[in-house]
């Protein structure tokens, strides 16, 4: 008997389906090569019910399982988007300490060179008073200079 699944499933759905097209496939066969007497009996009719009520215990199953995975999946899916929302607003704080971090780092190195140009500005004034004061003849005359006369 050659056997044929359904290719846009996958795993064990795959294989229950696979399977029940095969039992399918035999209880068809089955009713095909039962005499014509046998439709006649309650024993046929009772088989065929309770095949049938078999097959929609196993669906039944099948069917919760499916609602089973689906609700799993929708709290996973839950469990995502929450995880992802953290995600964001981690991200949104770490960009603002980031920036804040950036600016006072600024703003010291900015300090810093202020300092160092009152520095210069100190050092450059002080050289300057002291080489105008060498530099300015004295208000001591050679006349002066050798004291009183």
């Amino acid at each position: 008997m050659m056997r044929q699944c359904y290719s846009f499933l996958e795993g064990p759905l795959q294989q229950h389906l696979c399977l029940e097209k095969e039992n399918f496939t035999v209880t068809i066969l089955s009713h095909l090569m039962a005499s014509p007497t046998d439709h006649l009996t309650g024993n046929n009719a009772s088989n065929n019910l309770e095949l049938c009520q078999r097959n929609a215990e196993e669906v039944k199953v099948l069917m919760k399982k499916n609602v089973d995975t689906v609700i799993e999946r929708e709290g996973k899916i839950s469990d995502l988007e929450d995880r992802s929302n953290d995600l964001l607003n981690m991200a949104c704080n770490f960009q603002k300490t980031a920036q804040t971090v950036e600016r006072h780092t600024r703003w010291q190195k900015w300090r810093w060179y202020i300092i160092a140009g009152g520095i210069v500005i100190v050092i450059v004034i002080i050289l300057i008073v002291i080489i105008v004061l060498f530099t300015l003849p004295n208000n001591e005359t050679p006349n002066n200079a050798s004291g009183v006369h």
